[in-house]
């Protein structure tokens, strides 16, 4: 593995720099960028979760860098892939910088502003081009442990490897010519296309493989012979490195995972701003909402409410945000504290509020400051 790092040191220096770009570009535009932006967004195109500034122009590039020096030392370390195929070791090295390219453009674009965009068009017709890529270099990757489609058929028989991945690329690379006319047609109907491309481009591949397989086995194929032949293959010091190489990337990956996860469940504030004509409501991981003071109808505080069940929005350990429903407002937004009760119900132009503090205390107190300026 060593080796192969010597030997692309290069690639992966150049690789890097490039997924690091949006943060010189975020430093140079920090004064411009907001707080919060928008860093999610839900099938209709509108931003439903929302992030801070340092997350997202720190963070976000170098969590990708991560996944990326991850994924390419998994790779070196297979001893199937020391005569991989140059052109798939290229797709490989420039994914990740162009994912986090795309991704980084987009989110600092909705910050500042700069002109209208259809996130669910410019997300289609991306994915759709990384899977004619991937379509059109697949039938390429020579058998390993670490890229394509690895299952017990493919890895013991190189017929077998061949074939799925000759079909699985005509397959992606079909699907994905789907998802980027998909760009053209109507909601409804990319409701239905996507999922009928999607689906079938992920599980077929493996039913080929096994269909070949049962073919395979009645022209007499020997599989118990091929067994040992590609476990001797992978015995020995390279496959002793190689496991243990993954063992800890694989602990790395997921360590960061799941503190990524801890820290969005338990992370997270929200904060009323009382200005002179209205206040705002800013929230991490979900937008700001700013109401003036002569719109709110009524003013209520309650001891408790039935939350109901989260449309779209945000929920964690800590907030619940979005829009809700229940049986008695029906749909409306909320700002809240998971560990607090008690919540102010505003009601302005028929449109019901509810937000929360931290605790009873600072509940209180949004609701004695929005009684008074309301007034």
């Amino acid at each position: 593995m060593i080796d192969m790092v010597k030997k692309n040191k290069g690639k992966l220096t150049i690789s890097s720099i490039i997924i690091l770009l949006p943060v010189i570009a975020g430093l140079i535009l920090w004064d411009k960028l907001p707080d919060r932006m928008a860093s999610h967004w839900n099938f209709g195109g509108e931003a439903d979760r929302w992030n801070g500034r340092v997350f997202e122009v720190f963070v976000v590039p170098c969590l990708i860098l991560v996944i990326h020096w991850v994924c390419m030392l998994i790779s070196f370390a297979d001893s199937g892939n020391r005569n991989q195929n140059s052109k798939l070791w290229r797709l490989m090295f420039w994914i990740c910088p162009g994912i986090s390219l795309y991704v980084n453009a987009i989110v600092y674009s909705i910050a500042l502003g700069l002109g209208s965009i259809n996130i669910q068009s410019a997300t289609m017709a991306f994915i759709g081009l990384l899977f004619i890529i991937i379509g059109n270099y697949l039938p390429k990757c020579r058998q390993n442990r670490t890229i394509g489609i690895k299952v017990v058929w493919t890895l013991r028989s190189e017929e077998n490897w061949n074939r799925t991945h000759r079909f699985c690329g005509k397959l992606w690379a079909a699907c994905g010519v789907i998802f980027m006319i998909s760009v053209f047609l109507p909601q409804s109907v990319k409701m239905v296309i996507i999922p009928a491309a999607f689906v079938p481009a992920i599980i077929s591949p493996f039913i080929y493989s096994f269909v070949f397989y049962r073919k395979q086995c009645r022209d007499g194929f020997d599989w118990e012979a091929q067994k040992n032949k590609t476990n001797n293959e992978y015995n020995g010091a390279d496959k002793r490195k190689g496991a243990k190489i993954a063992k800890v990337a694989g602990i790395v990956v997921i360590t960061i995972i799941f503190a990524g996860a801890a820290w969005l469940l338990f992370s997270g504030d929200i904060a009323v701003e009382y200005g002179d004509s209205a206040f705002e409501i800013e929230a991490d991981y979900w937008r700001d909402l700013k109401v003036d003071y002569d719109l709110v109808d009524s003013v209520e505080y309650r001891e408790e409410d039935d939350r109901g069940f989260r449309v779209s929005g945000f929920g964690s350990a800590r907030l619940l945000m979005g829009t809700f429903e229940n049986d008695e407002f029906g749909r409306y937004t909320r700002y809240s504290y998971t560990g607090c009760k008690t919540c102010v119900v505003l009601i302005a132009r028929d449109e019901t509020l509810v937000v929360s503090g931290k605790d009873d205390e600072e509940t209180k107190q949004i609701y004695n400051m929005l009684l008074e300026r309301c007034r």
